[in-house]
């Protein structure tokens, strides 16, 4: 690890931010399906359905010259096909509303609960990549790219932080729940330097006896956009796909490789991936500021991460296409080892100083509220090599 580590562990006003800010949750990297709802009024009950807005849900007639009147009924119809037919009170136009208000809460927890199910046989509800869940993995498999220097930051800050939780917990009242390697109560009024070094090695073994238990099997959610329809061959094209039987470079790899097989950066939200996985026993709170600090290792794959375009129905597409434009292909993949980044056959240490290798499991296509709409074979994904996907090169202008 670099030398800045020691100076980024001393930045003591990012210890409130970290522990006060919301976590990303793991299923926040789909969206709520009510966003993408679509609702139509029925004036009488042997009326054609007329497309509205929300705030126009149960009401027809409204103009200048008269007042508003509720409808018969109103349909909510979901981006998945799904749809709820709701009775308007006649008499109440506020009661109506708020009957279609809680229609829609429930209408929506039931398309995440129906997505949440669809997924299931495909990622199993397992966890989206996150920042200090591949730095786990990292010291698993490859504890070395971490010298002493790193390792005795990473002590401070494990003891500053666990001094401000205690401070803060006496202060407020309300104590900071964080799976400590050492007790806060027990580092009160130590000087965190010299702590530092009398506990590095328990911090060291406590920390790699986690990372030797870290869960392995991960999912990259990766938003996609440029989507559109072919209408002569009835597919949804997506990221650079421009024809049925193009293969879509929906990840593009880094400008390095390892061994000869391109490196992957799987990091931010557009890959569902979040810092930290406070849910889990096994986070170590002294790697917060290296997590924050991005540096996490590159991700090498058995196979290289392309996809297809989509076979769907035009009534499918065109509902798809009225809401959004973007899709998320989920990959489903198992570290099976890591290796520190060498500086040999041109290889530049990137600053994860190391690579993560992964076995692609699963991959899968889903709309933006987590609804699946394919899958791909994995056996269909050509093997990675170099010969397979070359990195993305910057755009150059000649003068």
């Amino acid at each position: 690890m670099q030398p800045k580590i020691a100076a980024l562990v001393r930045v003591v006003s990012t210890l409130v931010v970290a522990f006060t800010l919301p976590v990303v949750a793991q299923t926040g990297d789909f969206h709520a399906p009510s966003l993408y709802f679509s609702y139509q009024n029925q004036a009488t009950a042997d009326a054609a359905w007329t497309p509205t807005d929300q705030r126009g849900a149960c009401v027809s007639g409204s103009g200048n010259d008269k007042p508003a009147t509720p409808s018969h009924a109103v349909r909510i119809v979901a981006l998945s096909g799904a749809h709820r037919i709701i009775n308007c009170n006649q008499e109440n136009i506020v009661a109506s509303k708020a009957h279609i208000a809680a229609a829609i809460e429930a209408f929506n927890a039931d398309e995440i609960a129906s997505a949440k199910a669809a997924r299931s046989a495909m990622d199993g509800g397992i966890p989206n990549f996150s920042t200090d869940a591949m730095l786990m993995n990292l010291l698993k498999y490859a504890p070395d790219p971490f010298n002493e220097q790193a390792w005795l930051a990473t002590t401070r800050e494990e003891i500053t932080r666990a001094q401000y939780a205690n401070t803060y917990g006496a202060t407020v009242g309300k104590k900071i729940v964080a799976n400590w390697v050492f007790p806060p109560e027990s580092l009160r009024d130590r000087n965190p330097d010299i702590a530092a070094q009398e506990l590095l090695p328990r911090f060291k073994a406590e920390a790699l006896a986690r990372a030797k238990e870290a869960r392995a099997t991960f999912v990259m959610r990766s938003v996609v956009g440029n989507v559109k329809y072919d209408l002569a061959s009835g597919v949804l094209l997506f990221g650079n796909g421009k024809t049925a039987d193009s293969l879509i470079v929906f990840k593009p790899p880094m400008n390095i490789k390892f061994n000869g097989k391109p490196v992957y950066a799987v990091n931010g939200p557009n890959d569902g991936i979040s810092k930290h996985t406070d849910d889990t026993p096994l986070t170590i709170v002294g790697f917060r500021s290296i997590v924050a600090a991005g540096r996490h290792p590159g991700l090498v794959t058995d196979r290289t991460l392309l996809a297809r375009a989509i076979r769907v129905p035009q009534e499918q597409a065109e509902k798809l296409l009225n809401k959004t434009n973007l899709l998320v292909v989920n990959v489903v993949m198992t570290v099976i080892g890591a290796e520190r980044l060498k500086n040999q056959n041109g290889l530049a240490l990137s600053a994860s100083n190391g690579v993560l290798f992964a076995r692609v499991d699963k991959m899968f296509v889903t709309d933006m509220t987590g609804m699946p709409l394919t899958t791909y074979a994995i056996d269909t994904l050509p093997v990675a090599d170099a010969a397979t996907v070359k990195p993305q090169k910057k755009n150059t202008r000649s003068n």
